[in-house]
């Protein structure tokens, strides 16, 4: 099985923990957000799972929201990392035919 986590630069995730709804419920700081996905990456590898790190931009998921109507918050950034992930696969699928 794979899954998609979002993956922030620093930049980024300073920019998407500003226009998030639910800022208060992120992490403190950037080098925390980074350890926990981490951990989280290593967690669902011992699982079994693959975790694929989805690079976000914080003005690419903004604009991602507006267009779905729906606030900047956990589940819309969950969708979108999926969202990038099912287009990636899609892309990669398209360039094997």
């Amino acid at each position: 099985m794979n899954v998609a986590v979002s993956w922030y630069q620093k930049d980024e995730w300073e920019k998407m923990k500003a226009l998030s709804v639910d800022a208060e419920t992120l992490d403190d700081d950037y080098e925390s957000c980074k350890k926990n996905a981490n951990s989280l990456i290593a967690s669902l590898k011992e699982n079994g799972v693959v975790a694929q790190k989805v690079s976000v931009n914080a003005e690419k998921l903004l604009a991602w929201c507006q267009e779905q109507g729906r606030p900047l918050n956990g589940g819309a950034r969950s969708a979108y990392a999926v969202h990038i992930l099912q287009q990636r696969h899609e892309k990669s699928a398209r360039g094997k035919t």
